[in-house]
């Protein structure tokens, strides 16, 4: 019986590893409606303010509060007003938003 210990020991390390692994998995088509969802929030933001600036054009979005969600978005403060005429460089920054986000979670996107 003694003969036996390791290889037991190893196959449920093994074992353990692989449903460790499985569970902190996303798969890719979770990680591409998430970063869809979210560039769509920015999208609508963007939107509004360009509809709010047609009606009032001495309106300014510098001081926004984050409880305005018709106006404010987490994104677009950061990276600047530029990213609503750009949606590739809109669509790379939320992806490394969300790969860090998933990183920092010790999630793996598959």
């Amino acid at each position: 019986m003694e003969k036996y210990y390791k290889p037991i020991i190893i196959v449920i390390i093994l074992i353990s590893t692989f449903f460790l692994i499985r569970s902190r998995r996303v798969s890719k088509s979770d990680f591409e409606l998430l970063v869809l969802l979210e560039q769509t929030d920015v999208m609508e933001v963007c939107h509004n303010r360009l509809i709010a600036k047609q009606n009032n054009p001495n309106i300014n979005f510098v001081k926004v509060n984050y409880d305005d969600k018709l106006y404010y978005n987490y994104t677009i403060s950061i990276h600047g007003v530029e990213l609503c005429n750009d949606k590739e460089r809109l669509k790379k920054v939320i992806e490394d938003h969300y790969k860090e986000f998933l990183k920092n979670e010790w999630k793996f996107v598959f």
